[in-house]
């Protein structure tokens, strides 16, 4: 998938070609409706108008969630083409190239009507050119022959056929049209996504293609347009305060003469942004709230070739070192590898030895440095791993079953117990991600289907879900790098969670 509108004359042309005899036309296709039923579709000179509303809406939906862009396009005016001696090849190459700026890798190809019209007519210009059942070294000829690089990318209306411009076939007169009513696949036109800044402390953020998404409560999701990454700059490590007021991130110049690379915190709701010296690369930083944080060192041991993890923890403004359980920290795959507890006094750690498949991840209380637990087989899972009292930690449990699994699961500190979430037999299958907990007994959960996401509860013990919030993922999936949760906020008041 790319992110490039076309011409609208280049989606004139396919419609026109799902209509062509030739071409095996007029094409049928179907859908999955939302209620699981199965609509059946032909195209027609009826229907014309609207499958090429359908490939507008398409191409302009990816494009608007790929950029964030609150544009208003051109309004979509259909009629018949410029042109009409396109040949099969030529308009199976602007097939392929208006599908590969419209449909990203996340659709849901069983209930996307532009997917099922584009994949309908997709197969009528093969079967036309090379029959019912073509070979894959006939479809390779095919696309690298001299009739395909002929053929214009994008057609607009200047655009001409290998065959020549039509001489005749008068044009249909085309009646103007808007988009504003327009129904796509999924309901009714989508709302522009929002962007700017949220008015209210932030449950949660998520980072992703260079930029970050804020859910607003009250409004929905956001794109902070005061984190866009200007020219020539690089911004990185984003964390989310506990109150979900701030974030940090560290911000570096990509130009030769580079000034210095800058720690900086951004108040979310003020557009106010204060800067500091970061560590040095080496140092990990967590931070809960003032005068409570941690410093990860890695201090060389021999010769500049072996490290070990030295943490200094600051608690309410006084500072300590931990001493180290293992030769390194843990991989923080799915989470984070310090937590502070929800009131600053506890910090979980994880840490591990080398190859060895078993991590270990133990919690220290920071008014006296006492060590007061540790489990074997755990590391921290999500970005808030502690619940609401402190008396529950998130992690991913580590199994030997004849092959190393893991599993999420939940490590209840007063009990001595390590146990897996449980999922209800409805729920096998779905798409979770757990981030952390919505209070002392519940989890917040991000289920994902397409690019549909559901933000739930879900109790650990039972496996009941209950949806707070549904929406479109702003990116693809592959390009969201984490959602960081402040649970300050969360746990305060769930309603936040709402839209």
């Amino acid at each position: 998938m790319s992110h490039s509108l076309v011409d609208h004359e280049h989606i004139r042309v396919l419609v026109w070609a799902s209509l062509q005899p030739r071409f095996g036309g007029p094409v049928s296709w179907r859908f999955r409706r939302l209620d699981g039923s199965i609509a059946p579709r032909k195209a027609s000179t009826r229907s014309d108008r609207e499958i090429g509303q359908l490939l507008v809406a398409q191409i302009e939906q990816t494009f608007d969630e790929y950029h964030g862009s609150d544009d208003d396009h051109a309004p979509y005016v259909h009629g018949s083409p410029a042109q009409d001696r396109w040949s099969a090849v030529e308009v199976l190459k602007a097939l392929q190239h208006y599908s590969y700026h419209a449909f990203d890798g996340d659709i849901d190809t069983e209930s996307n009507e532009a997917v099922r019209f584009c994949a309908a007519l997709g197969t009528a210009l093969v079967e036309s050119l090379l029959g019912t059942d073509p070979h894959a070294d006939d479809l390779r000829e095919l696309t690298t022959s001299p009739e395909w690089d002929r053929a214009p990318l994008e057609i607009d209306a200047s655009s001409v056929p290998a065959a020549g411009p039509r001489v005749t076939a008068p044009r249909r007169r085309p009646t103007p049209r808007t988009l504003t009513s327009l129904g796509r696949p999924d309901g009714p036109v989508r709302p522009r996504a929002r962007s700017g800044r949220p008015a209210n402390p932030v449950p949660w953020v998520m980072p992703a293609a260079g930029q970050v998404w804020a859910w607003d409560p009250g409004r929905g999701p956001i794109r902070l347009t005061d984190l866009d990454t200007p020219h020539g700059w690089l911004y990185s490590g984003y964390t989310l305060s506990p109150d979900g007021t701030t974030i940090r991130y560290l911000a570096q110049s990509s130009n030769l003469d580079r000034p210095p690379d800058e720690l900086r915190t951004l108040d979310l709701r003020t557009g106010e942004t204060t800067s500091e010296t970061p560590h040095r690369d080496h140092v990990r930083q967590v931070q809960h709230v003032e005068g409570t944080e941690a410093l990860v060192e890695y201090t060389d041991v021999v010769d500049h070739s072996l490290t070990r993890p030295v943490v200094h923890v600051q608690h309410r403004g006084v500072w300590r070192r931990l001493d180290s359980r293992a030769p390194d920290l843990g991989v923080a795959a799915t989470g984070t590898l310090l937590a502070f507890s929800p009131s600053g006094d506890l910090l979980a750690v994880t840490w591990r030895w080398g190859h060895n498949p078993y991590p270990m991840t133990e919690v220290v209380d920071l008014r006296d440095g006492d060590d007061i637990g540790a489990r074997w087989a755990v590391d921290l899972h999500g970005q808030a791993p502690w619940n609401a009292d402190g008396s529950r930690l998130l992690v991913g449990q580590t199994q030997t079953d004849g092959y190393l699994s893991r599993v999420v699961s939940v490590w209840d500190r007063w009990r001595r117990t390590v146990e897996p979430v449980a999922v209800r037999p409805e729920h096998h299958g779905q798409d979770v991600e757990h981030l952390g907990w919505v209070d002392g007994r519940r989890l917040l959960s991000m289920v994902t289907e397409g690019r549909q996401v559901s933000m739930r509860s879900v109790d650990p013990e039972t496996g009941e879900q209950e949806e707070y919030a549904a929406f479109r993922r702003p990116v693809n999936r592959g390009e969201v790098h984490n959602v960081l949760v402040a649970p300050g906020v969360v746990q305060g008041d769930p309603e936040t969670l709402r839209s």
